[in-house]
């Protein structure tokens, strides 16, 4: 592992005994040698497996567009002038939703959502 993380055996000895910190790029070195999640490795939460992707999120690219279409059809319709911030946290939200959910958020929620990030 010390080989893997790029580190000698006593600096990987010293972050087990707890008195040292890795790096992030160590740290992210020893979670893909090990198939583990970067997550898990550094904080003992979320779930060790990474996953086919080594710890990135599968994107659903299908449902992404349809959030960013449905979002800009809504702020056009109502001619919202949204700032490249809050359309990006309107997409991000919903898109989370519309994927814990399995199914598209409904178009009154929608609308509430995009009315609220224009004030």
């Amino acid at each position: 592992m010390s080989e893997k993380a790029g580190v000698s055996t006593s600096v990987l000895r010293k972050w087990r005994a707890g008195l040292s910190e890795p790096t992030l790029s160590s740290l992210v070195r020893m979670a893909r040698a090990a198939g583990l999640s970067v997550e898990w490795l550094a904080t003992g939460e979320g779930t060790p497996d990474a996953g086919p992707s080594a710890g990135q999120r599968l994107i659903d690219l299908e449902t992404l567009e349809d959030v960013i279409i449905r979002t800009r059809r809504i702020s056009e319709y109502k001619s919202l002038a949204l700032k490249p911030e809050a359309e990006a946290r309107i997409i991000r939200l919903v898109y989370e939703f519309s994927m814990r959910q399995g199914q598209p958020m409904d178009e009154v929620s929608l609308n509430n959502i995009i009315e609220l990030a224009s004030l």
